[in-house]
């Protein structure tokens, strides 16, 4: 599977990016951007604001389409794939997942709403939305090209952290109870977790596995987890290695016995039921079905 990563962009001159962990692509600078014709892993949170024209793409074999005046709004390590860029203009911004991480530990209430409004992948802004946007971009820019500047690091952070607020608030995350949002001991843990999961998940399975890594009870850790999102740990597992066997059916030519393999099933036989019961198709269904 190709990976994207920032060194992809440094040899593009005067794009803003910030060591290996920010990077921004405003409007102009979106004709030196390399289209890949390939699916791709990013291994990064990605925010992506369409101006003009639209595209049709798949993330983690789910397709979707976006166009002007609709961001979209994606979590580090999924996969891409691009079918359709119809003189699409726009900017982006991409930010490492151990950049992510420090800053929902500083600020652990955006952990709980982030997760609320990505769980739908596309979302509409107003034309006074978009105005505020494209003056985060812009001034994310100017700081990631000064180094000049100041508290240069710390005003970064602080601009990010208040963008990402300024998104959640833009689509009024519904129906979040206000006393969840100070779960902080819950959703430290919960961010821990999903950490581990998104390191560990091909080769470990098991809740007691993460429970033991973090110092905690299974039982805890499935409480702090259910509190955090509305998802026991189990289910975050699983929806990991299914999206994962999805993305290699589609569009890798691994064999079957190689796909066991690198997520860990006992036997191929384990493998295909499992895929079954969550996707309603066997593997080699579902390979011949996204052909």
């Amino acid at each position: 599977m190709n990976i994207i990563s920032l060194d992809d962009f440094k040899k593009i001159p005067s794009l803003p990016i910030l060591d290996n962990d920010i990077l921004v692509v405003r409007t102009n600078n979106m004709a030196y951007i390399p289209k890949p014709k390939y699916p791709v892993r990013i291994k990064y949170f990605v925010f992506v604001y369409c101006t003009a024209g639209s595209s049709r793409f798949s993330i983690d074999t789910k397709m979707y389409s976006i166009k002007a005046g609709e961001f979209l709004l994606t979590a580090s390590d999924c996969v891409m794939e691009f079918f359709e860029i119809n003189q699409f203009e726009g900017s982006f911004m991409v930010v490492s997942q151990k950049y992510m991480t420090s800053l929902t530990t500083q600020c652990a209430s955006i952990w709980k709403r982030l997760a609320s409004i990505s769980q739908e992948a596309i979302h509409s802004v107003t034309p006074s939305e978009a105005v505020l946007i494209s003056e985060y971009v812009d001034k994310m820019a100017k700081y990631c090209l000064d180094d000049t500047i100041r508290f240069r690091n710390e005003i970064i952070c602080h601009q990010i952290l208040s963008f990402l607020h300024e998104i959640c608030s833009f689509q009024s995350v519904v129906n979040i109870d206000t006393k969840t949002l100070f779960l902080d001991r819950n959703q430290e843990i919960y961010a821990e977790f999903m950490k581990l999961v998104i390191h560990n998940f091909k080769k470990e399975h098991s809740v007691n596995y993460y429970a033991a890594q973090m110092g905690l009870t299974p039982k805890y850790l499935s409480v702090c987890v259910k509190a955090a999102s509305n998802k026991t740990p189990s289910e975050a597992i699983q929806k990991f290695l299914i999206q994962e066997a999805m993305v290699l059916l589609k569009n890798t030519n691994m064999t079957l016995k190689e796909i066991v393999a690198e997520l860990n099933f006992p036997t191929a036989t384990f493998f295909c039921r499992y895929f079954k019961q969550h996707t309603g198709f066997s593997p080699n269904e579902y390979r011949l079905k996204s052909m």
